[in-house]
């Protein structure tokens, strides 16, 4: 539809150059594009003070994983991964509702993992500061809110290896 309704006198606005550019590739457009610069709200920044022994004791490892029960955020792979990690090592809480919760429960509860599912949450920021790794394994994605707040805690990202999570998507 697009291919037919777009013309110059419209602007196209992307949240990433790669969001941009994938347009691009589809519609046949010639006027002009945009970013739309996302922003964090002050109170996710915090003075991060990285402790280096604070994966070296004997606690496992709290990992946390925010986003719709879909199958775009590829959370089936995510326990897949965890089904394979020694046990005691890590847990991993997921924050987030959707379609896949009943599917995604069934595998947590047939191969015993350390995962909860923990449904929606407000104020996610007051949620972080107990977590040290933020996993997001998403298929694909727009710039992503849930990374950018977590780094601003402190927590280290696990990303999957798609163009926005490269870093060098607003070319």
């Amino acid at each position: 539809m697009e291919k037919l309704t777009a013309n110059r006198q419209d602007d196209v606005i992307g949240v990433s150059q790669y969001v941009i550019d994938d347009y691009l590739k589809f519609v046949p457009y010639k006027g002009k594009t945009h970013l739309l610069y996302n922003f964090i709200p002050a109170y996710f920044y915090r003075n991060v003070q990285f402790d280096n022994n604070q994966f070296n004791n004997k606690s496992p490892i709290r990992c946390v994983a925010v986003g719709s029960l879909k199958d775009v955020k590829n959370y089936q792979y995510i326990l897949e991964a965890f089904a394979k990690l020694p046990g005691g090592g890590f847990e991993l809480d997921i924050i987030g509702e959707g379609q896949l919760r009943n599917s995604l429960q069934q595998f947590i509860t047939q191969h015993q993992l350390p995962i909860r599912l923990l449904g929606s949450k407000n104020a996610i920021q007051e949620i972080l500061p107990d977590y040290q790794l933020f996993i997001q394994a998403s298929k694909y994605e727009g710039f992503g809110f849930a990374i950018a707040e977590a780094v601003a805690f402190g927590l280290f990202p696990v990303l999957s290896d798609i163009p926005v999570h490269q870093g060098n998507n607003n070319k």
